[in-house]
């Protein structure tokens, strides 16, 4: 399976259960191009009776460095998320997240309304100028590489992050990343059950891990799979009512 890009699905278990060595997945969702030498180009022929010939070029690797730069100078964003119980700052376009995400759209429209209404003073000269929204219950370098997925189309997905990109992705329906790291996270959970039940007792209010578990369950009873029976009973005894689930 390529992982370049990220037009996954959610599979089934017995497509993911073969053993990687690989620590982390680099994902891309499109807007990547390798060499300029092997860019795209229409190579179709030309109709019959045609005199003009014609080639399209495409090269999107510079638009994905130019945006991840916009990302790290604050001056160039319009919306800021205080991430954590710190609320540290990770900036973005809106104009971008809205149009990848339909959840992100109505979260930055209500919250503008939301400002409007109240008109707080934002204190903070990088804050001035933008639309601040909270984000209290991701961790600070999850959040981050999510935005930047949203916004370059590439993304490291690792040990650390998975559940929390998870749980991300559900949340923003951002689809293709969700099926990624589902991948991922069956795929190393043999070697690193320890961290991922702890990312689970991280995670555990938010509606991915729900998630997970529901998929987890039937993929368990079929297959009889014991690291995903532990992650289930894990979550079990931890967790008996939920309102994730």
């Amino acid at each position: 399976m390529d992982l370049s890009r990220s037009s996954l699905d959610l599979m089934q278990y017995d497509q993911l259960e073969y053993d990687n060595s690989d620590d982390n997945v680099s994902l891309s969702s499109g807007y990547e191009s390798g060499d300029s030498c092997q860019s795209e180009r229409d190579t179709s022929p030309a109709p019959c009776g045609s005199t003009k010939e014609m080639m399209v070029f495409k090269s999107r690797e510079s638009l994905c460095d130019n945006l991840d730069y916009i990302l790290s100078m604050s001056e160039l964003c319009d919306v800021v998320f205080l991430v954590g119980e710190e609320k540290i700052p990770v900036y973005g376009l809106k104009a971008i997240l809205a149009t990848r995400s339909r959840v992100l759209y109505q979260l930055i429209l209500h919250n503008q309304r939301e400002a409007k209404v109240n008109k707080k003073k934002v204190k903070g000269e990088k804050l001035k100028g933008k639309l601040v929204i909270e984000m209290k219950n991701y961790d600070e370098e999850v959040f981050r590489r999510f935005i930047s997925f949203i916004h370059c189309g590439k993304i490291k997905v690792d040990i650390d992050t998975v559940i929390g990109l998870f749980c991300a992705s559900f949340e923003f329906e951002m689809n293709d990343l969700r099926g990624a790291c589902w991948y991922y996270f069956v795929r190393s959970l043999k070697k690193q059950r320890g961290k991922m039940l702890a990312s689970v007792d991280k995670y555990k209010n938010h509606k991915g891990i729900g998630y997970i578990i529901k998929k987890a369950s039937p993929v368990t009873y079929i297959s009889n799979h014991p690291y995903l029976n532990q992650l289930l009973k894990h979550y079990t005894l931890n967790y008996p009512v939920s309102p994730c689930l």
